[in-house]
C-alpha cells in the first residue's frame, strides 16, 4: 500500500515475484490474482479509515456529517468498499457455474457424511480423500483454501 500512496499505482507482477522468493507457491491461480487485486483495492480505499477506540466517537461524528451529495461520509465510504468487493454478474455466471456445483455432496452415499445438509463444499474447492478401496468415496465435507 506504501507503493500505491507514493507512486499512485501498484506493480503486482514485481510484488508477486518478490513474495515468491520466500514463499514459493504464492499466488498461482487466476482466482488468487483476482483476489489479490480486489484486496489491494479495498486496502487502498480504506487508507486513512483506521481509528483507535479512543477516537471512535469523534470519527463517527465526522462520518455522520452530510456531504454536498446529501449522503453522509459513512455512506460514501461504505458504498466505495461495497463496489470494490462486488462480483460482476458475468463473473459469477462464467465457467458454467463451476463455483456453485455441489455434485458429490448430493449423492445418496455422501449425504450421510454431511452434518448439516445446508452447508456443503463446492465441487471446485472440496478436499478429496485418498482411498485404496474403490468402494469407498473420496468425499469429505471440507474445502481447501488456496
Amino acid at each position: 500500500m506504501r507503493e500505491a500512496v507514493e507512486t499512485g499505482h501498484v506493480d503486482f507482477f514485481t510484488t508477486v515475484q518478490k513474495l515468491r522468493q520466500s514463499r514459493i507457491n504464492m499466488i498461482q491461480t487466476a482466482d488468487q490474482y483476482i483476489f489479490l487485486h480486489k484486496a489491494a483495492l479495498v486496502a487502498i480505499l480504506c487508507i486513512g479509515t483506521t481509528i483507535t477506540s479512543t477516537d471512535i466517537e469523534a470519527r463517527i461524528a465526522i462520518l455522520d456529517n452530510k456531504l454536498q451529495s446529501g449522503k453522509t461520509k459513512m455512506e460514501t465510504e461504505f458504498q466505495a468498499v461495497c463496489s470494490a468487493c462486488a462480483d460482476k454478474e458475468e463473473e459469477r455466471l462464467s465457467d458454467d457455474n463451476l463455483y456453485n456445483v455441489y455434485e458429490n455432496s448430493q449423492t445418496v452415499a455422501n449425504k450421510l457424511k454431511n452434518r448439516v445438509q445446508t452447508i456443503l463444499p463446492k465441487e471446485m474447492y472440496r478436499a478429496k480423500l485418498r482411498c485404496e478401496n474403490t468402494e469407498v468415496t473420496d468425499y469429505i465435507n471440507a474445502v481447501l483454501v488456496p
